[in-house]
């Protein structure tokens, strides 16, 4: 229900101005996209952050012109690439990640063991296209990793 409510409140803040993205994991929301202008920037960080069951917010909105459609495409292609990755190391559990991806800096959230978050980030620095890798796991011991919290 975060990533319903989100777009709501960012666009009671802001109105049409921007494009954002919001993806929540385990109470973060990470809020990507392009804000028309720093005080919109901070506008929709404090918006969403009122949001219930928002614990914090991870604001990596560019002040810039929205992205294009090409761009927006490209993103979409590494994260599946990404994913890809992911799924084929046998030593990580791909569906304990999200993968998001905006102008080729590729975020990784989930809730994993150190070695699973130092090995999907190898992995996803090795992908065609990705600029950055920026890791928002929460990292736990072996026995709570797939546990859900």
């Amino acid at each position: 229900t975060v990533e319903l409510r989100a777009p709501r409140a960012a666009g009671e803040a802001t109105g049409d101005r921007g494009h954002y993205n919001f993806t929540s994991y385990n109470r973060v929301l990470l809020v990507t996209g392009e804000a028309a202008t720093e005080a919109d920037r901070a506008a929709v960080a404090q918006a969403v952050g009122r949001v219930p069951d928002v614990g914090s917010v991870v604001n990596e909105l560019g002040v810039m012109e929205a992205s294009s459609i090409k761009g927006r495409t490209s993103d979409t292609v590494i994260t599946g690439r990404v994913k890809a990755a992911l799924l084929d190391a046998k030593d990580l559990h791909a569906n304990a990640f999200k993968v998001v991806t905006e102008r080729g800096v590729v975020y990784l959230m989930g809730r994993v063991t150190e070695p699973e978050a130092a090995r999907a980030t190898e992995r996803a620095r090795t992908v065609t296209g990705v600029k950055k890798v920026v890791r928002l796991m929460e990292i736990v011991p072996a026995a709570e990793a797939l546990a859900p919290k």
